[in-house]
């Protein structure tokens, strides 16, 4: 059987399946939905737990034996499988299938991993028996709405303008967004969090961050620009981090522009891109100063510097970084 991850809570109401398998590339979620299967597992006397985490020439053999030992007498018990990959090769389906045949009302299989192919054998096998979950992220122009939501569900309620800010800081990442919550929680004195309390937040304490560093470019102030790189690199900001808000935003550009080509973007399409609202001027004027063709080019060279960052072409990271923010005003540097 398979399920939504809103349909999770109706099913676990009418009872637990033998094995689950849980995967979906958002982390924040796969974790929550594996927690209330777990939770409602030790509820029905599920109190012993034993997680096994594949790796490359994981040993299978070695949850069989596991199994084989059980007594009569042994409680309830969990067996988590982590797989990172859905390929797990013959001898890890091998070993899955026969898992199955051995389930009894005293096992509970729970199966996660990064990513959940259906045209898998042993995927098939656990579609007949249990449940599947899969999970898919959360659409940009779907995550103020959510953090909103998941909010509500750590006691706290998100301002429509902090939800808004929160989602642009985030960029998706949901485990980001669950930790920046929590964190201004607990440095709040209540639980309505606004968007004064999202910026102190995530400015984390800096005098000067990677989104001032966006939004000085974006304004194509120059010299503003390098001050703040430069005060980035003393805290020890890692190249990654800029090059990841500069990819973000020369995308985010282009998607516009794309636009502009059927006619003048509207404030609806700079919200499904997850532009805040008091920053669509400086994506405006942005707009106005590149061409499509500034912009390919932009994009090809973070394109070589994501490869430098990491390490699969020559080059120092901080001088691709700078030369690439220097691009930015000056196009005879392609």
């Amino acid at each position: 059987m398979r399920l939504n991850l809103e349909k999770l809570n109706q099913s676990l109401d009418k009872g637990l399946s033998q094995v689950y398998l849980v995967g979906g590339s958002e982390h924040l979620l796969t974790i929550n939905a594996i927690d209330q299967i777990r939770s409602l597992a030790n509820k029905n006397g599920f109190l012993e737990r034993d997680v096994y985490t594949v790796i490359p020439r994981f040993d299978w053999a070695v949850i069989e034996a596991d199994l084989n030992n059980l007594s009569l007498f042994s409680s309830k018990k969990i067996i988590e499988i982590r797989i990172n990959s859905e390929s797990i090769g013959r001898s890890g389906s091998k070993a899955i299938k026969n898992l199955l045949e051995k389930l009894n009302e005293d096992i509970l299989l729970l199966v996660s991993s990064d990513k959940i192919d259906l045209k898998l054998s042993w995927v098939k096998d656990i579609d007949l028996l249990g449940t599947i979950i899969q999970i898919w992220p959360v659409a940009i122009k779907d995550l103020p709405n959510w953090l909103k939501s998941y909010a509500k569900k750590l006691n706290l309620i998100l301002t429509d303008e902090a939800s808004q800010l929160l989602a642009e800081r985030v960029e998706g990442n949901l485990l980001a967004a669950d930790q920046e919550l929590k964190k201004i929680f607990l440095l709040g004195e209540n639980n309505i969090i606004d968007e004064e309390a999202v910026i102190q937040s995530v400015s984390n304490n800096s005098k000067y961050n990677i989104f001032a560093l966006s939004e000085a470019i974006l304004l194509g102030n120059r010299k503003r620009t390098f001050s703040i790189l430069e005060n980035l690199k003393l805290e020890g900001m890692q190249p990654v981090q800029i090059l990841w808000i500069l990819t973000s935003d020369i995308i985010k550009i282009i998607r516009l522009k794309i636009s502009m080509i059927k006619g003048k973007p509207s404030d609806s399409i700079f919200f499904r891109l997850g532009v805040m609202k008091r920053n669509i001027p400086l994506f405006r004027l942005a707009l106005s100063r590149y061409s499509f063709k500034d912009l390919k080019n932009l994009l090809h060279r973070a394109y070589h510097v994501d490869k430098v960052v990491k390490g699969a072409s020559r080059g120092h990271s901080w001088c691709e970084i700078t030369q690439l923010i220097l691009s930015t005003f000056n196009k005879d540097l392609y």
